[in-house]
């Protein structure tokens, strides 16, 4: 392995190549955030009733794929497409105080309704429901690959909100987005500060395993993957039963070629939550990349065995069986 990640598969045939074209059709690994996952939820007031109009905003944690409803006459609202993993949700409506939380979405079964109370805004309580849009705008702009755009409004959030120091976040993953690399580390480091103010080990905080995660990807995208690990092994340190988060390092690796270590955090993932699908999934793609074909039918395998109903199930029994035609 270089200073890059890249990997040379010395001595070993190359991959079919019907399997290499079958790959590029599924698209497999550009669908973060996506799903077949649907959330629901009801919003009351304080005395109980229902609030229709308020802007339910919902974030993918690992992505940062945005979606966006708004509660109906009886206060519920619904959202489908959404892929597995922690959601962002972030809850507004003129008068009422604004409301952030965390949610997590599965494919398998149903998941939770989510019930939430709006307390109204204290008269002399400084509305920033119009603040928290430049926040949503910025989120938007992001995913569209804006981050010069993006960052702006974080900034002019961050200017009217200094307390909201979660934002510095953002900011960090736009400069990242722009190799700016340097000012990302010091927008992640203020993050990290703000934290250890009030748990100085950043213990079970996942705000700071995100940030410690960003870092490590800041520093293979500078050429230091001696530097990365040391940032992945605090971030799991701090967490260790949070299993998107050896998912999220693992994607991270699989995205720079780095196949071996890929595989090291997904299958770190899978036993920490074994249930959960997609660590399973990136295993068996991880070790086709790597042409060792027996694990990676062996993968796809307990994959299916966890998500015989996915949206993508067909697509990898086809995949499954190309494997054995060509084993």
């Amino acid at each position: 392995m270089n200073g890059r990640g890249c990997i040379k598969n010395v001595g070993r045939r190359p991959a079919p190549i019907c399997l290499v074209l079958l790959w590029a059709v599924l698209g497999f690994g550009d669908q973060d955030g996506l799903g077949t996952a649907r959330l629901a939820g009801e919003v009351k007031d304080e005395a109980g009733q229902p609030l229709p109009g308020v802007k339910v905003g919902l974030m993918h944690l690992e992505s940062n794929t945005f979606r966006e409803v708004v509660t109906d006459g009886k206060g519920k609202w619904a959202i489908l497409g959404l892929g597995t993993g922690a959601w962002k949700m972030t809850l507004t409506l003129e008068g009422y105080r604004p409301k952030i939380m965390e949610t997590h979405v599965s494919q398998l079964g149903r998941n939770v309704t989510v019930q939430t109370v709006l307390r109204r805004a204290r008269p002399k309580e400084p509305a920033f429901d119009a603040d928290i849009e430049l926040v949503e705008r910025g989120n938007r702009l992001f995913e569209e690959k804006n981050a010069r755009e993006a960052l702006l409004l974080y900034r002019e959030f961050l200017d009217k909100h200094p307390k909201r120091f979660q934002v510095h976040f953002n900011i960090g993953n736009c400069h990242k987005e722009l190799g700016e690399y340097d000012q990302a580390l010091v927008e992640y480091g203020l993050v990290l500060d703000k934290i250890r103010e009030t748990n100085p080990e950043m213990i079970g905080d996942a705000m700071a395993t995100k940030t410690l995660a960003a870092m490590g990807d800041v520093a293979l995208k500078k050429g230091d993957p001696a530097s990365a690990r040391a940032d992945f092994e605090k971030a799991l340190a701090i967490y260790p039963k949070y299993a998107n988060l050896p998912h999220t390092i693992g994607e991270i690796y699989f995205s720079y070629g780095m196949f071996g270590d890929a595989i090291s955090y997904y299958s770190l993932a899978t036993r920490i939550k074994p249930d959960w699908p997609e660590p399973w999934l990136k295993l068996g793609f991880s070790h086709l990349k790597m042409n060792e074909i027996e694990n990676a039918a062996k993968y796809f395998g307990v994959y299916l065995e966890r998500a015989p109903q996915a949206s993508n199930a067909d697509e990898i029994r086809k995949l499954l069986d190309s494997l054995g035609k060509n084993n």
